[in-house]
């Protein structure tokens, strides 16, 4: 310990910075320090740039037969789940939302107001404009009593024309909602499915049944806004051509009860209970037919009756008058119009999907207010390119996200200008758990079956593109890479066609990305 203490002293001394010499003697020995750490610095530099690097491990590839390549050709595109019956709806006047009658996920039906904009104006110019038609009215009636009973009677007969409209729909969706859709499994979908053996009239029942679902829906609409002013004869011969069609439709059936023992699991007793009341609903529908051409006939004979009237008037009052009426009914119209324009109404019935209102909020015309669809009828929409979609045909299964299949219900013969792409409507069934708005992704999977059958596709990620023109990889028995040239031609999706270079029977590399000639790998089990 006295040593210890004695060495430290001398240290001290030796380098006290206080002394000339003793500061000489610290930088000598900094020098020093310093020499030795960047002589360390290098050594240990030096050791590791002399270590060798580790082996690289070899690439692994993975090997397929042309053959089994092309079989497995197929393509993805992304699509949107909408429904088949959907309603975007905008504001059709600019001011402030008063009222909002419905909320998300409520059901609506056709013709019901979802909201309300601030219209005391329109009402106030509506109020006048009836106060004019009126007058108008009034001083028509002046110019003789026989003008007046005629444009009584003419307006009976539009208000029975509309009547007679309104019947007519009534008992065709009765009949079609309580009667004949017993005979579905799935009476509002794309696929119906007749459930009686159909007698050789299954696929004409399952097309009328999906063509009932568009014409319920827009015969409706015009039943909930027909008045006497709209074209009555056209809507008349309409309801007429729709009665007609559903006594066919009820005719079809009664021919398949009439068949001679049971029929796809009803009873003898059924079926004649069956064909007893469908003849009863033919007969019915005969009356709404013979309703609906005696309000044509009465309607022709109104005006007709109308126009005699105003013919047989003295001097040129009813001319004036009649003229008169006219501009106050132009001008009752228009402010109806402009009225409405501040009503938001529902032109289908569904479920409200999106509100874009609340009360207080102002609103522009054309801006986004309501979204009503039939949640229960969807489809997806997507796009293919023109050479994709020559190998796709109206009624191909393709796979959906989520496990789903669905089948082509429509494929575009033109180009989409927007996309440049072919549009394509898949149909799916209501249990495929989609949602309406939904992106899902859509696998073609049978574009094989067509034009592709004799053809060599191989994916592309198998091709390798070069300046030198485009080749595939081979593995030798060395498990080196050997390429093999190719001549491509058509693309089918992600596949491409090899036009000369392969056959089917060869073994290639399945993705060539990455990868050189001479090169060694190891081949994936």
């Amino acid at each position: 310990m006295n040593i210890l203490i004695a060495v430290l002293d001398d240290f001290k001394i030796y380098f006290n910075p206080k002394t000339k010499s003793g500061r000489k003697h610290a930088i000598i020995l900094a020098v020093i320090l310093v020499i030795a750490f960047t002589g360390y610095k290098f050594f240990v530099a030096k050791k590791k740039d002399t270590t060798p690097l580790p082996d690289q491990s070899n690439a692994v590839v993975t090997v397929s037969s042309v053959a089994a390549l092309g079989s497995q050709a197929q393509f993805d595109t992304i699509g949107k789940v909408e429904a088949v019956s959907e309603a975007n709806l905008q504001a059709e006047a600019g001011g402030r939302v008063i009222a909002v009658n419905v909320k998300i996920g409520d059901s609506v039906s056709a013709g019901q107001v979802l909201a309300t904009i601030e219209n005391n104006s329109q009402r106030a110019v509506l109020v006048q404009a009836q106060g004019g038609y009126e007058a108008a009215l009034a001083a028509s009636a002046q110019s003789g009593v026989g003008v007046d009973e005629a444009a009584t009677a003419l307006k009976n007969a539009q208000n029975g024309a509309v009547s007679s409209y309104r019947s007519a729909y009534n008992f065709v969706n009765s009949i079609v909602f309580n009667n004949v859709d017993i005979f579905f499994s799935n009476p509002n979908g794309t696929l119906p499915g007749l459930k009686i053996d159909g007698a050789g009239f299954t696929s004409t029942l399952n097309n009328e049944r999906v063509a009932y679902q568009e014409i319920l829906t827009s015969w409706q609409a015009k039943s909930n806004s027909i008045n006497a002013n709209d074209n009555l004869e056209s809507d008349l011969s309409y309801a007429k051509k729709q009665v007609e069609r559903t006594i066919s439709l009820v005719d079809t059936f009664i021919t398949i009860f009439n068949q001679p023992g049971n029929v796809g699991g009803y009873s003898t007793t059924e079926l004649q209970a069956y064909s007893t009341s469908f003849t009863a609903l033919k007969s019915s529908l005969i009356a709404t037919r013979a309703t609906l051409d005696s309000s044509l006939s009465g309607l022709a004979s109104a005006k007709d009756a109308a126009r005699r009237a105003q013919l047989s008037a003295s001097g040129g009052t009813t001319s004036t008058a009649d003229a008169q009426v006219k501009i106050a009914l132009g001008s009752l119209q228009a402010a109806q119009a402009n009225y409405q324009k501040t009503i938001v109404r529902t032109p289908i019935s569904g479920v409200v999907n999106a509100l874009y209102l609340k009360s207080g909020d102002y609103v522009s015309p054309g801006q986004p207010t309501v979204i009503v669809a039939n949640n229960n009828g969807l489809q997806i929409k997507t796009y293919v390119s023109e050479s994709d979609s020559v190998n796709l045909s109206v009624g191909d299964t393709v796979l959906l996200e989520g496990g789903a299949t669905g089948l082509i219900a429509a494929k575009a013969a033109a180009l989409d200008p927007s996309t440049g792409k072919v549009a394509i409507v898949v149909g799916i069934n209501p249990d495929s758990n989609l949602t309406n708005g939904a992106t899902v992704k859509v696998t073609f999977t049978q574009i094989s079956k067509t034009e592709t059958t004799n053809k060599i596709l191989i994916p592309l990620a198998a091709l390798k593109i070069t300046s030198a023109g485009s080749f595939v990889f081979t593995v030798n028995e060395d498990k080196t890479l050997k390429t093999n040239p190719v001549t491509q031609g058509q693309l089918y999706g992600e596949n491409v066609e090899i036009v000369s270079g392969l056959t089917k029977e060869m073994i290639i590399v399945t993705d060539a990305r990455g990868l050189k000639e001479g090169e060694v790998v190891a081949v994936a089990q």
